[in-house]
């Protein structure tokens, strides 16, 4: 659950700090209310430590024009700070500073004047965050072996028989030192990604419903001008249907957009925080930070959604209407039902050609690894279908390295005038999302294409360095798929496409039916 912050701490600013501040999130721990009509101060009492957005709030005070003593100004007295703790980022007045080098417990702190701090550091210097299962307890090590931190006690009681404890420094070293916090970072902006394509159909298709509703109703318009006075009240019976199935799926749809729109926004929230974590904590709050987010990511990723959304409306008419007080009873039977997508494969072989056949070189015995891809030349290919349909995506190959690879690909409508873009979408490609050896790009919404208009599919690579694709052999110029027609043509030669009818890229289409 998100929730904005009860008590302003630190003062706002712009920066990606106060964002994250001001927008965290709480859903680590139950918070509940302490008493009825409480005041935010009480609210405020009850949400969890988080010793990160507590050290983030101490950093940000630190960027203030003006430079009071913290430890005066908890006790509400105003003075002029001279000196940073950078264990603590507190900043001292002169009489704080004594007090605070003569205590037992901050004596061996490191303390700077104010004047010899660079912007560069970071605060504070000093791990300090409670246990969440020993609350009196630190966190102090760090179990390998169930890759999560520890206090003193957890390793006593739950890690004696772990093989490698160490210390929570030399784990967050070695966290830091290799690409998990950069992945992690990487994973959350593919899941915005995600939902924002999500958001976007599911806005899609509540327009879509509304339109086939409207539509349909026409349809029982018609229908019912053939009957007598009697069957208005059949029709309103219909309408009454139609506009409740409407009413229920436009509520399972809008709530399922206002799913994605939170889950999109928790996972834009983390990214900030991790941004935020990434720019001014220490490695240690990194890794803490990076661990949380990793759990909180896995356990959305768990999470069973369905991505169907795209109810396809329709109505049964009577075959005939000579007896009109039977057919009455059961006339225009109305179905709601989520569209179904089809794949079309344009290849004959179902698995991609492992390796071009060419001839070998008797001196350097050099042989093709694939299909090369790159910004150019294009890889396109044209189509016709023979009723209108819903063109959800493509199939594509991925890249023979197994390594991600970032694609364009576009959808433009050819007319005897001219040619315009209907869609066009930037992506990645990643091998481990194939299925039987193909992966689906899919557009940001269904497209509906018009039958017997030439439309014109192509992929493009979004790199500067060209890659090896697998590619696909023995092509069909014409496939049935569901009852529907779809004859391939090659693009035009001025356009260089090196995909053609026979084989290359682009091995299969997704579609709906209307």
């Amino acid at each position: 659950m998100l929730f904005k912050c009860v008590l302003t701490i630190a003062r706002p600013s712009e920066s990606v700090v106060s964002l994250a501040l001001h927008d965290f999130m709480v859903h680590q721990s139950p918070v509940t209310s302490p008493r009825e009509n409480c005041s935010p101060e009480d609210w405020a009492k009850q949400l969890p430590k988080n010793f990160l957005i507590i050290g983030l709030i101490e950093g940000e005070k630190l960027k203030r024009p003006e430079k009071p003593c913290m430890s005066c100004e908890r006790l509400d007295v105003q003075t002029t700070a001279a000196f940073l703790c950078l264990e603590c980022a507190d900043t001292l007045c002169d009489i704080c500073y004594n007090c605070h080098k003569s205590n037992k417990s901050s004596s061996d702190h490191e303390v700077k004047p104010l004047s010899s701090i660079s912007k560069k550091e970071k605060f504070p210097k000093a791990f300090t965050s409670s246990c969440s299962v020993h609350t009196s307890e630190k966190i102090k090590l760090f179990c390998m072996d169930h890759d999560i931190p520890c206090c003193t006690m957890c390793i006593s009681i739950t890690h004696r028989k772990c093989d490698e404890i160490v210390t929570i420094e030399d784990a967050a070293k070695m966290i830091c030192s290799t690409t998990e916090v950069d992945n992690l970072k990487q994973r959350l902006e593919n899941h915005s990604m995600r939902y924002e394509t999500l958001i976007n159909r599911s806005t899609y298709s509540l327009s879509d419903l509304e339109t086939q509703c409207k539509m349909r109703m026409g349809e029982v318009d018609t229908m019912c001008k053939i009957v007598i006075q009697e069957v208005q009240n059949f029709k309103a019976k219909r309408k009454s249907e139609l506009q409740k199935i409407y009413e229920e799926k436009k509520n399972v749809v809008e709530t399922v957009k206002v799913s994605f729109k939170n889950r999109k926004k928790a996972i834009d929230n983390e990214v900030k925080i991790m941004q935020a974590v990434i720019e001014n904590a220490s490695e240690v709050q990194v890794m803490i930070e990076a661990k949380k987010i990793t759990n909180h990511l896995n356990e959305q990723e768990k999470q069973s959604t369905s991505e169907n959304f795209d109810y396809r409306m329709t109505i049964k008419p009577p075959k005939e209407l000579t007896k009109l007080t039977e057919i009455l009873q059961n006339a225009c039977e109305i179905k709601c039902d989520l569209r179904q997508t089809y794949l079309l494969n344009r290849f004959l072989n179902t698995n991609p050609v492992q390796q071009v056949r060419s001839k070998i070189n008797a001196t350097n015995k050099k042989k093709l690894m694939g299909w090369y891809m790159s910004l150019i030349p294009l890889n396109a290919i044209c189509f016709i279908v023979s009723e209108e349909i819903y063109l959800t995506g493509i199939l594509s190959y991925g890249c023979r390295n197994l390594t991600p690879c970032k694609v364009t690909v576009q959808l433009k409508e050819n007319t005897d005038d001219n040619v315009h873009v209907v869609a066009e979408i930037k992506t990645t490609l990643k091998v481990e999302n194939s299925e039987n050896c193909t992966i689906k790009v899919e557009f940001p919404y269904p497209l509906l294409l018009k039958k017997k208009v030439c439309y014109t599919v192509s992929i493009s690579l979004n790199e500067a360095e060209g890659k090896y694709f697998d590619y696909g052999a023995v092509g069909k110029s014409v496939v049935i798929c569901e009852g529907v027609r779809f004859k391939f043509e090659n693009v035009p030669k001025k356009y260089n496409s090196r995909t053609k009818v026979f084989q290359g890229q682009i091995p299969g289409l997704m579609f709906m039916k209307l």
